[in-house]
């Protein structure tokens, strides 16, 4: 293949981005939380976080390491962090920008087994 077809290829490959994978509008992030009781938006509005709090001493460890397996299938790369018995996980897409589509997919799957 020549340069200037590989040239054309990215650019192509680039201008079809997936709709999961666009940055969601103000109002759409803000219906979204709506429909996921203890999720919020980060400060800068580019992540959503949520803190799960454990009793159990190894809990935390577990969930975190469910989250991660889960995110590796979907090719998704969350921000967990363990704490004194909580795990608090923030969900975005750096290459969207902020909060998309998979984002909320994502959090829901997390949410389903809390």
């Amino acid at each position: 293949m020549s340069t200037s077809n590989q040239a054309s290829v990215s650019f192509r490959e680039n201008s079809l981005r997936p709709r999961s994978l666009t940055r969601l509008k103000p109002e759409r992030v803000q219906l979204g939380l709506r429909k996921l009781p203890n999720w919020r938006q980060s400060r800068d509005g580019r992540s959503l976080v949520r803190t799960f709090k454990f009793a159990a001493e190894r809990a935390p460890l577990a969930f975190a390491e469910w989250i991660l397996a889960i995110a590796a299938k979907e090719g998704h790369q969350p921000t967990v962090t363990l704490s004194n018995g909580t795990v608090e996980c923030k969900l975005s897409t750096p290459s969207a920008g902020g909060i998309t589509a998979r984002d909320f997919e994502m959090a829901r799957r997390i949410s389903s087994l809390s």
